[in-house]
């Protein structure tokens, strides 16, 4: 693609029906001036809401009828556990139990006019190579149609061509597994688990368990409280900030906090007196404190954008053949927790090689639902023609500056809380950072959302902070 080509797309492909998809969808068909001739949106499970949607929710015949071909897409949210804010997009405080039917009731009127289509999976997205390289070539996708599938048919594949493609998906797909000794022989024996297994449903499972929950944000917590209503055992998290010297926890809960897992070492088994064999971890902690006869652990240390089903043309620094398909990810390092990011991304929406690739809702942001607003809103304007070049830049090498500088931020910041580099990751802004971004576009939007950057900042803490008149009052009037 030539570098002063900004592509205005005519067709629009958007990948996931969760929060950010939808208010996506809307966006570009409501704030685009008309300038799009064909938007739709797939999402790979029968219902809208993406990590809202929980099994829980569904009747049971819905449930019994389901196809046993289908794979399950665990959610990280439940009723009673929920690790996101959720200030809704007009700026409704909702509790977990009440975003789930939100999403319903806000994606009713898309699904009913036929631009979302449901059961639909993105296998993979590929960037089109033309024979003149100045000029974008869209997209291939391919789809998986899951819709009326039993044991004895055949999975249908198909293939659709789109001028842009935005992905609002996937990103609650890649758990972070700290890098702990023993953890990957835990896992193989299925006594290390990822969060979104966890179900407060199913917490009757667990009952006469010892259980180890790694993380110390609200899920771990509401994980470890729902597990001692069910057990007779102590209950521990497992934290990297804990310190004996300040710990005031009630010595009479089943809750405990410990410090970081050093090692996990799997017992020998032994047979139980039904005849089963039980297996069980030692979990060694930094303080050297050692707890046996682990039954569980689990993980709720977060996720990390990792769309690998993203192939874009290998960059000419790469490889000598632009011809060539690899996958987006493969410029970025997974192995190094604070460099995980999506990379080359333009106000961290844009590709920069090609900016008909866009991406919503990877940002850890402590307002999701406000932050995707805002940035497909900014989407939209950028691909209808709305948006000046201070805003959406003609070059290639301006559209990396967000990327490149980012880097550097995050490279300052690893080095700066040493010792604390976990705390630093590349998709997690913090609520300064958070706010100067997306004044950064409502600055740049040509005033559609006009609020100042101080403004938007105090406003931002006020939100954070809970959900007082004030915050509710601006945020219906800035996230509308």
């Amino acid at each position: 693609m030539s570098s002063s080509q900004r592509p205005l797309p005519k067709s629009i492909l958007v990948i996931g029906g969760g929060p950010a998809g939808l208010v996506t969808l809307r966006n570009l068909l409501e704030r685009s001036n008309g300038a799009f001739e064909k938007v739709e949106l797939v999402e790979r499970r029968d219902r809208i809401g993406g990590v809202w949607c929980r099994d829980e929710d569904q009747d049971e015949e819905t449930i019994a009828t389901n196809t046993t071909l289908k794979p399950q897409w665990p959610t990280p949210s439940s009723p009673e556990l929920t690790n996101i804010s959720s200030v809704g997009f007009n700026g409704e405080r909702l509790s977990g139990a009440e975003t789930g039917e939100y999403m319903r009731k806000f994606g009713e009127e898309y699904v009913a006019k036929g631009v979302v289509r449901l059961n639909v999976e993105v296998v993979s997205i590929e960037e089109l190579v033309t024979t003149d390289e100045s000029k974008a070539g869209g997209w291939k996708v391919k789809l998986r149609d899951w819709s009326d599938v039993d044991e004895m048919d055949e999975i249908k594949m198909t293939e659709e061509i789109w001028d842009a493609v935005v992905v609002c998906a996937g990103f609650y797909d890649r758990p972070h597994w700290p890098k702990t000794e023993g953890l990957n022989e835990a896992k193989r024996r299925g006594l290390a688990l990822d969060g979104r297994w966890w179900s407060p449903a199913e917490a009757d499972a667990y009952k006469g368990k010892k259980a180890v929950i790694i993380g110390n944000r609200h899920s771990s917590s509401l994980i470890a409280t729902e597990l001692g209503k069910v057990t007779d055992q102590p209950v521990y998290i497992s934290s990297s900030s804990y310190s004996s010297s300040n710990n005031a926890q009630d010595r009479s809960s089943k809750v405990h906090y410990v410090g970081r897992v050093l090692k996990y070492i799997l017992q020998p088994p032994h047979e139980t007196d039904q005849g089963s064999i039980l297996e069980r971890l030692t979990v060694i902690f930094d303080s050297g404190e050692e707890i046996k006869d682990v039954d569980l652990v689990i993980h709720a240390t977060g996720y990390y954008p990792h769309p690998d089903f993203v192939h874009v043309r290998a960059l000419p620094q790469s490889t000598p053949s632009s011809s060539h398909l690899v996958p987006l990810t493969s410029y970025s390092s997974p192995l190094r927790p604070h460099h995980r990011r999506i990379p080359f991304l333009q106000a961290h929406i844009l590709y920069a090689y090609n900016p008909s690739l866009a991406f919503i809702g990877h940002i850890l942001a402590l307002e999701p639902f406000a932050f995707a607003n805002v940035a497909s809103t900014w989407l939209s304007l950028a691909w209808s023609g709305q948006l000046g070049t201070d805003a959406y830049p003609d070059d290639v090498q301006s559209r990396l500056k967000t990327d490149e500088d980012r880097m550097k931020e995050v490279e300052r910041l690893a080095v700066e809380l040493a010792g604390e580099g976990e705390l630093v990751t590349y998709t997690f802004f913090g609520p300064s950072s958070e706010a100067a971004y997306l004044s950064s576009l409502v600055s740049s939007s040509g005033g559609v959302l006009p609020v100042s950057r101080e403004e938007l900042e105090e406003k931002m803490r006020v939100v954070f902070n809970g959900s007082s008149p004030e915050a509710v009052h601006w945020a219906r009037a800035v996230c509308v």
